[in-house]
């Protein structure tokens, strides 16, 4: 890869991580919060019910989770805070 490529990917890759909290949608993020915390704890991805994603995603993300609560446990993965109405 070029200079020129590699600055282009750096570039993109800040962009979306600067737009990825605007561009999330909760109820997605809920879904994979409990995908980790059900995986995590020894079932299998799709004995959660309702889980219809492909998975290969779930095999790229339980990974990261299950590095991030052998360092900082479950609960860094965030909380769950039911009919939190405004």
């Amino acid at each position: 890869m070029t200079k020129k490529t590699i600055y282009i990917l750096v570039i993109g890759l800040v962009i979306r991580l600067v737009l990825m909290p605007y561009t999330s949608w909760p109820a997605d993020t809920y879904h994979w919060y409990q995908t980790a915390i059900t995986v995590i704890t020894g079932f299998d991805l799709y004995d959660l019910y309702g889980y219809s994603y492909p998975p290969l995603w779930a095999y790229i993300f339980i990974p990261i989770a299950k590095a991030i609560t052998m360092f900082f446990g479950l609960s860094s993965l965030g909380q769950s805070i039911g009919d939190m109405a405004i």
